[in-house]
């Protein structure tokens, strides 16, 4: 896809600004970043003439690589297998550039500071004991000047869900993606822990040509809608209505060109993009990402198993694992006389599960017209590769299909290191730059002329 990029210089003055915004990405801190995330890998590896390459002259005077060798093994012995890292901090100091990167071992926190000279090259290097970031960090391709936002709401019947939309502040007739959230409680931003997937995704895209329209989801704001509480909750009241309305408000903004308003589902929400675009003519393609092949309650089965087998210190997963081996067997089974939401996955009611046992995810994919983008994380745990070989197994020989998947990164999309797991979630990440480039591309290259 990146040999493409090229075509749209010459299509208006929001791909220049995305050409600008590469330009000055790469022109300011983000290098630094990347050799520091560089020297951490190199360690780790036990690469470290690799590591000590990237000293100054000076700074290889003062540390040998053997002594480079015994400090970072003693780091490794103290506080174990790395989970997390990211850059916390950056500052002038003096004639050196001063980065923080925050760095999660499975037995403690530690952040490495990195001094670089002019020549971005590391001139000093300390470890110090960290504490837990505690706030998520807007992504460096987050270039505010080049958007605007306003707030919307989306309504469905008596439903009012509020929402904001990102746009690129000279745009017409621009092309909008409607971001539709995975099961759950969710707000616009998608928020897990110190993550927001979504914000992340409405100012990348909004910053490179691409509007978006993301609000909150229904169950969300209204607490009394809870599945438990609703023994007539079906998988329309969980997404379909309220996304379909969300597309219509996203084709009667003044900004938006209604011929080209995409969709883009995250896990479940990716599961369900075909009945979307089934039951709202015009939408002009489909972006699933991390979006589960398997039927949903074997996806729920699996994470909870997941959670188990690398989880020692939590006594209550096996006691989880089988009461929800026996609600998905319930599902499984079909027969719902006298059951309650309490006795099913998720606390969803019987409702729910007989409306998505209606729906054939793959059939609907496969019969779609629609363009359709399909993304996966390679370090998923919750929708994994497994599901992304199914899609491609399935959608085999479709033209108007894509894959996409993405080394090192998690289900949201966030890049990381290791064996993923819930901990990584309570550390603040953004969507790789990758993965917001390779959908603006894609919609660009899609749209309706």
């Amino acid at each position: 896809m990146a040999n493409k990029k090229s075509i749209y210089l010459f299509s208006g003055i929001l791909i220049v600004l995305f050409f600008s915004a590469i330009t000055f990405s790469a022109s300011s801190q983000p290098d630094r970043k990347v050799l520091s995330k560089l020297f951490l890998s190199h360690a780790i590896n036990n690469e470290f003439s690799e590591s000590y390459s990237l000293f100054s002259p000076s700074m290889r005077e003062r540390l040998n690589i053997a002594q480079l060798r015994s400090i970072w093994n003693s780091v490794a012995e103290q506080y174990g297998e790395l989970v997390y890292r990211k850059v916390t901090k950056e500052e002038e100091v003096d004639e050196s550039h001063h980065l923080v990167l925050f760095s999660a071992f499975k037995k403690g926190n530690v952040d490495i500071h990195l001094f670089f000279n002019k020549k971005n090259q590391i001139e000093n290097l300390f470890f110090a004991p960290a504490g837990i970031p505690d706030e998520y960090f807007s992504p460096d391709y987050d270039f505010s000047d080049f958007y605007s936002t306003r707030d919307i709401t989306v309504k469905t019947g008596s439903y009012n869900l509020p929402g904001t939309f990102y746009y690129p502040s000279s745009g017409k007739n621009i092309p909008v993606v409607v971001l539709i959230h995975g099961a759950g409680f969710h707000d616009r931003y998608s928020t897990f822990g110190l993550n927001k997937p979504f914000r992340d995704l409405a100012v990348g895209m909004a910053s490179f040509g691409v509007g978006v329209l993301c609000f909150d989801k229904r169950t969300y704001v209204y607490s009394g809608l809870s599945s438990v509480e609703n023994d007539s909750f079906t998988v329309k009241d969980e997404i379909i209505d309220d996304a379909v309305s969300a597309v219509d408000l996203a084709m009667s903004l003044p900004e938006s060109d209604p011929e080209n308003i995409f969709i883009l589902g995250h896990g479940f929400g990716g599961m369900v993009t075909p009945r979307i675009a089934a039951a709202k003519p015009g939408i002009a393609g489909i972006i699933k990402m991390a979006a589960n092949a398997r039927p949903f309650e074997d996806v729920i089965l699996d994470q909870v198993k997941y959670q188990v087998l690398h989880n020692d210190d939590n006594d209550h997963f096996p006691d989880m694992l089988k009461i929800y081996e026996f609600q998905v067997m319930r599902v499984k089974k079909g027969d719902f006389t006298n059951v309650s939401a309490s006795e099913l996955p998720m606390n969803y009611p019987p409702s729910f599960w007989i409306d998505l046992a209606g729906y054939d995810h793959i059939e609907y994919s496969r019969n779609t017209p629609l363009p359709m983008l399909i993304l996966q994380g390679e370090r998923d745990y919750q929708v994994t590769t497994e599901d992304f070989e199914i899609w491609k197994r399935e959608l085999e020989g479709k033209d108007n299909v894509s894959f996409v998947s993405f080394p090192g990164l998690n289900h949201l999309m966030v890049p990381g290191t290791g064996m993923s797991t819930p901990l990584e979630y309570e550390f603040p990440g953004n969507v790789a730059i990758d993965v917001i480039l390779d959908i603006v591309e894609w919609v660009m290259d899609h749209k309706r002329r």
